[in-house]
């Protein structure tokens, strides 16, 4: 792992826990299922974009999945009031769209999907990422 990435990885995670405290709004059951059906597709993304042997590209399958992603998260963000809930769903949003660009790169480049070492570093960032976010919805109980 890069210094940068590194560096990225901490102030995202720094963020992630300044955007949860001081916040008394009481946990919101619909957001943390919100939480758990955004991982699980964020992780499933990871995973379908993952080099194995004999894997084929399939850009529309991508760009479905990518819409899918998007309008996931366009739900889950809507009608959000509080400013640290928003928050984290950003940060979360923003690492599937830095994934989904990051791919668009490489097959254009001729080389698409991640490769098994980095698709298990991005899992588990993603895991961290959405247990901070469970962690502030129970927080704020």
């Amino acid at each position: 792992m890069t210094h940068a990435t590194k560096r990225g990885r901490i102030v995202a995670i720094l963020f992630l826990l300044a955007s949860f405290g001081g916040c008394q709004t009481g946990t919101d059951q619909a957001t943390l299922q919100t939480l758990t059906s955004l991982s699980q597709f964020q992780l499933g993304f990871i995973d379908t974009y993952t080099a194995a042997p004999g894997k084929q590209w399939d850009d529309s399958k991508f760009q479905s999945d990518i819409a899918t992603g998007e309008a996931m998260f366009t739900k889950a963000m809507a009608g959000v009031t509080d400013q640290k809930r928003k928050n984290a769903l950003e940060i979360l949003h923003r690492q599937f769209q830095k994934d989904y660009t990051f791919l668009r790169k490489r097959a254009k480049e001729g080389k698409p999907f991640f490769s098994v070492a980095a698709a298990q570093e991005k899992k588990q960032t993603i895991e961290q990422n959405y247990d901070l976010a469970k962690k502030g919805e129970v927080v704020r109980s």
